[in-house]
């Protein structure tokens, strides 16, 4: 079992866990960070490696279109 470890920011947090979710993934909670983002530790197997990269999309692109904004 693999474990990866997110940092979801407020604006994405009903996506990121509807689509985390849909995936049935095993999700824990672990804390908010100082910028008020969701810290949540992910759990999966090989097989379910094309969801985790998904969710790491997902965080990616929120980020570069903050980026982009600025």
């Amino acid at each position: 079992m693999r474990t990866r470890e997110f940092e979801v920011p407020r604006d994405i947090v009903g996506d990121f866990f509807s689509q985390a979710d849909e995936a049935d993934l095993d999700i824990e909670m672990q804390q908010v960070n100082e910028d008020g983002e969701l810290v949540v530790e992910i759990k999966y197997e090989d097989r379910e490696r094309n969801a985790v990269m998904n969710l790491i999309e997902m965080v990616d692109d929120y980020y570069s279109d903050q980026s982009d904004d600025e």
